[in-house]
C-alpha cells in the first residue's frame, strides 16, 4: 500500500538519528582528522548528507550540522566547488540559529561560520562577507567562556579577519592614491 510506504518514509524522516550513529559518525570525524583521508571524508559527507538534506535543517541536530558544514569546507578548501562552501555557510548559519544551552557549541558554530565567511571573502572577494565574518567572530569570542581553551582560538579568527580588512582598506586607500597622481 502507497500511503503506508509514504507514512514509514515519512515516520523516517522526522526521526532523531540513533546514539549509535551520531557516535559512529564523530569516530569518523576524529579518523579523518588523524588521516586527512578524502576517502573518509567523501563517507562523513554522504553520511552527513542522508542525515540531514532530508529534514527541514531547523530540525538536525546542531552538532551535525557544525560537521556538515566542517566537512563541506574542508573540501572546498581542496577543490574548491563554491557550492560546498555556500553549504557550509547555510548549516552554519542554521547551527548558530539554533536553541541550545550548550553555548560552547554555540560558539563553534558562530565562529565556523565567520570563518566560512571569511574564505568566501578570499574566493569571491565581497567585502559584505568580510564585514560578516568579521561580525560573527566577534559573537564567537563574546560568547565564549573567558577561561575556555578555544576561546584564544577563536579571537586568533577574529584578529586574522580584522587584519583582513585593515589591509583591505588600505589597499583600496593605496589604489586611490595611485589613480590621483595619474590625474
Amino acid at each position: 500500500d502507497i500511503s503506508s510506504v509514504a507514512d514509514f518514509f515519512e515516520t523516517l524522516d522526522n526521526m532523531e538519528p540513533s546514539a549509535e550513529v551520531v557516535a559512529g559518525l564523530e569516530r569518523d570525524v576524529r579518523e579523518y582528522e588523524e588521516t586527512k583521508s578524502k576517502e573518509l571524508l567523501e563517507l562523513i559527507l554522504q553520511r552527513l548528507s542522508d542525515l540531514c538534506d532530508r529534514v527541514a535543517l531547523d530540525s538536525v541536530d546542531s552538532r551535525l550540522l557544525n560537521w556538515y558544514g566542517t566537512s563541506l569546507q574542508i573540501r572546498f578548501d581542496d577543490q574548491k566547488h563554491p557550492t560546498d562552501l555556500d553549504k557550509a555557510i547555510e548549516l552554519f548559519q542554521e547551527a548558530a540559529r539554533h536553541p541550545t544551552s550548550d553555548t560552547a557549541l554555540r560558539a563553534k558554530a558562530i565562529n565556523n561560520l565567520g570563518h566560512a565567511l571569511q574564505c568566501r571573502w578570499k574566493a569571491r572577494a565581497n567585502l559584505a562577507d568580510l564585514d560578516a565574518a568579521i561580525s560573527n567572530l566577534r559573537t564567537a569570542v563574546r560568547e565564549t567562556d573567558i577561561l575556555s581553551p578555544t576561546r584564544t582560538e577563536y579571537l586568533e579568527d577574529f584578529v586574522d579577519a580584522l587584519w583582513a580588512r585593515i589591509d583591505e582598506r588600505d589597499s583600496v586607500e593605496i589604489g586611490r592614491a595611485s589613480c590621483r597622481e595619474r590625474v
